[in-house]
């Protein structure tokens, strides 16, 4: 193999102008694919497709109304009921209503005033007025607001200061016919019904082309989305001087996560380069060793964009820092190979150098980018699309990173002919220091690494999930902000909601004379008003759970009929309604009010009511996973309620869902990682003990992130979570490089101190510089506005120093102290 590869290195710096020119025609074929290199902001980029909440979810906004709308908070510097705030708040709604791809805006303009005059129910629907009837007495009209069972906490705070707006936006019909098409072949593929291969050719053929249809719809979603967020807030901007105003919701958040990729993407790239740029001329002390890495490691990050744009794989907030992620790794491998000819070109000229040099390290270099490739393809395990992506799109760039630096950097290092370089800093003190300080404390280093472990354990014991979605973001962002003041004022973010269908083998019906009422009293062509749920009974137990519900401290706001009802009993004055008055509320509502009000609500039959609450994303005790489990008993135990009967869904039960199949994903991921890299020891040094050995450091780097994390009590969220798997499959490059010199220098002196000192010398300095320059590269990320990555960056960088204090010091003594390769 050693000819082979050294046949390799000559050939191609004999055929270096054809390897540049090959490159550079790859360079130019990868630009093409730039123009399909996206950013994925749609709405499901963080949702599990194969979750059933999320098909329950999708269900229920079919049944019950879609949940596409954006929350403007309203705050007037002067009294919110005058008329100088409500011309104002009139203004602003007819502004939002003029933007195309808004269906609608709700405001508090638009709603009902039940009781100036006070009628009963039978009057009610004539006396209906709004807060733009010249006769309202607004006084009157706050009070009545403010203690709405409907109205508060949804369109006005407790202390009647602050107004929300609700912009509905334009649905997409076509996206939901596929979404509704991709369940249905779905189905059919998971089907017991035997199908046959032509069948299952064509139904598989028809999802590819869905599936397709679906990813260019969500690109146009996401730019139009872009757009409308961008006109809005031109439009809230010219009210801002006499109101505090935020805009909160789904969209507005995926859309403003895109714009920090975006930021995140240009500012790591930038900020990774300037600080590697820095960092190798003071540890190569050359222009052209400070150039010729950065082009190679921009090379690769090019050609990978490319490929992603070419494979449709688009980038996510999980991704967001993939470029200057594979800078990093891509000059992790440059400064190995850059070490080992700089070393060599000492003894002999600059070709031989460049030969001998890439003949030794090839072997590492490969298996360290295989290790690290599999570290990524291990997130490939789990079920979220993002990650997954993030895993196969990251594995493809090292497999280039790696290409690169063994076929273009040695051509552009021959090309610009004896580069020389200084060690201004001469950091080989550094590693004769570790060296020299690893001999002379043995047992206190294997003591304090043995003790630190258990330590570690205990964190990972104390380790969990759970974190509030607020926390991802700076306090002076308008999404943290946004989401604060709904949080705090108008019911909570985070939709939860409660789906509950009729028993099976209980149906109910309320039947009602026709000769009592006039047939026209009662007309709603719409319903029966024979269903289970539409009778006092079953809507006494609808109260109570609601009620019930609604004194969950982390529940914000909670809607479903029987906040209608519970209007209902106040327009009565006070008075429990009987079926009858039931019968006549759904018939005299006007047919808007009925659809808002009811129908949001209760289906048509009258079989399955949904109860819609919001979580409190700020509330400091929140843990979703206890929270909905809490639920899910409570709804059984105490309201008896059969588990057939009810679904819990929303946005706070996707995110959940989410996060705990990455929790459980990670295991899986370890487990895969740590059983490729000790494939990989075995198969490259043939020994069981050197296998277990080098096993040693990197369990250490492994539970040194888990254990912090759980240490620290920050619980684990979509970027921390894929850090311990990253980071070993990283930290495994320092394993294979030192034994794999350790081992050469023991046969070449035959002495286990030379071999230590030679292997600090040579592969600990370059190791060194790997792990200086990683460090640094990922804290980087601190300068994220996403906090996910801010701790990825930090915690990764943490396993990095890590990974090379234990490489030069616990990894030296263990490989001494067991005979290894003796």
């Amino acid at each position: 193999m050693r000819i082979d590869i050294k046949n390799l290195a000559s050939f191609l710096l004999e055929k270096y102008l054809l390897v540049l020119f090959i490159t550079f025609l790859v360079t130019i074929t990868s630009a093409v694919g730039l123009n399909n290199f996206k950013l994925d902001a749609s709405s499901d980029a963080l949702v599990l497709e194969s979750d059933e909440s999320l098909k329950t979810y999708r269900e229920a906004e079919d049944e019950f109304g879609d949940s596409s709308f954006l929350i403007v908070t309203y705050e007037p510097n002067k009294e919110l009921f005058s008329d100088y705030s409500l011309n104002r708040i009139a203004n602003l709604e007819n502004d939002l209503k003029n933007i195309d791809g808004v269906d609608s805006v709700l405001s508090i303009l638009d709603a009902p005033i039940f009781f100036q005059p006070r009628v009963g129910l039978t009057e009610v629907a004539d006396n209906l007025k709004d807060l733009t009837d010249e006769n309202i007495n607004l006084t009157e009209a706050r009070e009545e607001i403010i203690n709405n069972p409907i109205y508060k906490e949804l369109i006005i705070s407790n202390d009647g200061k602050v107004t929300a707006m609700q912009v509905v936006l334009r649905g997409n019909d076509e996206y939901d016919e596929l979404i509704s098409q991709r369940y249905n072949i779905l189905e059919k593929l998971d089907s017991k019904e035997i199908l046959t291969s032509k069948n299952k050719s064509a139904l598989y053929e028809e999802l590819s082309e869905i599936n397709k249809r679906i990813s260019q719809l969500n690109n146009d979603e996401s730019e139009f989305s872009k757009s409308l967020i961008s006109e809005i807030r031109l439009i809230l901007d010219k009210y801002r001087d006499e109101a505090t105003i935020y805009l909160g919701g789904p969209s507005m958040i995926a859309t403003d996560m895109m714009d920090y990729i975006e930021s995140d993407l240009v500012v790591f790239g930038s900020a990774v380069a300037l600080i590697f740029a820095i960092m190798l001329y003071l540890f190569f002390g050359s222009f052209w060793l400070v150039l010729l890495p950065l082009s190679n490691a921009f090379m690769a990050a090019f050609i990978t964009a490319g490929f992603l744009g070419f494979m449709d794989w688009k980038i996510s907030v999980v991704s967001s820092n993939f470029i200057a992620l594979l800078l990093i790794l891509t000059i992790s491998l440059t400064v190995h190979l850059l070490v080992k000819i700089n070393e060599i070109k000492k003894e002999a000229d600059y070709k031989d150098a460049i030969i001998k040099g890439y003949d030794q390290m090839f072997a590492p270099c490969f298996f360290a980018a295989l290790t690290t490739a599999v570290a990524f393809l291990s997130l490939t395990f789990g079920e979220l699309k993002p990650v997954i992506e993030f895993g196969k799109m990251m594995a493809f760039g090292i497999t280039i990173a790696f290409i690169l630096t063994f076929t273009f950097l040695p051509c552009l290092l021959y090309l610009i002919k004896n580069i020389s370089g200084k060690d201004y800093l001469s950091l080989y003190k550094i590693t004769n220091f570790l060296l020299n300080f690893s001999k002379k404390y043995q047992k206190s280093i294997s003591s304090t690494f043995f003790l630190t472990f258990v330590l570690l354990c205990f964190g990972i014991s104390k380790l969990e999930v759970e974190n509030r979605f607020i926390d991802y973001f700076d306090k002076d962002t308008e999404i943290y902000k946004g989401m604060y003041e709904i949080d705090s004022k108008l019911g909570g973010t985070a939709t939860l909601d409660i789906i509950i269908s009729q028993p099976e083998d209980d149906f109910q019906s309320i039947e009602i004379e026709d000769d009592i009422f006039d047939d026209d009293l009662f007309e709603d062509e719409t319903s029966s008003a024979a269903g289970y749920w539409w009778n006092i009974y079953s809507l006494n137990e609808l109260e109570k759970i609601h009620d019930y519900l609604d004194s969950i401290p982390e529940i914000g706001k909670v809607l479903s009929v029987a906040s209608g009802v519970k209007l209902a009993r106040e327009i009565n004055n006070g008075e429990d309604l009987n079926d009858l008055e039931l019968a006549l509320l759904r018939s005299v509502l006007p047919e808007d009010i009925r659809e808002s009000l009811l129908y949001s609500y209760i289906n048509k039959d009258d079989s399955v009511v949904r109860i819609s609450t919001r979580v409190n994303e700020s509330a400091s005790e929140l843990n979703r996973n206890d929270l909905l489990k809490k639920i899910n008993n409570d709804l059984q135990n105490k309201f008896n309620l059969d588990p057939s009967q009810f679904e819990i869904t929303g946005l706070a039960v996707l995110y959940n869902n989410m996060l705990q199949s990455l929790f459980k994903s990670q295991v899986g991921s370890l487990m895969i990682v740590f059983a490729v890299i000790s494939l990989m020891l075995l198969i490259i040094f043939r020994s069981f003990k050197v296998m277990i050995i080098g096993l040693i450091p990197n369990v250490f780097v492994a539970s040194s992130v888990m254990g912090l994390l759980g240490l620290l009590n920050i619980p684990l969220d979509i970027m921390t979570i894929t850090v311990a798997a990253i980071s070993v499959g990283m930290a495994v490059d320092n394993t294979i490089h030192y034994i794999y010199r350790y081992k050469k220098e023991l046969k070449n002196t035959g002495s286990v101190n030379e071999a230590l000192c030679n292997a600090h010398s040579t592969t600990g300095r370059a190791i060194f510089y790997t792990a200086s320059t990683i460090s640094a590269g990922f804290l980087i990320l601190s300068l994220s506005n996403f906090f996910p990555t801010i701790l990825f960056g930090f915690f990764t960088a943490i396993a990095m120093i890590l990974a090379f204090l234990s490489s030069l010091t616990l990894l030296p003594n263990l490989l001494a102290k067991h005979k290894i390769f003796q």
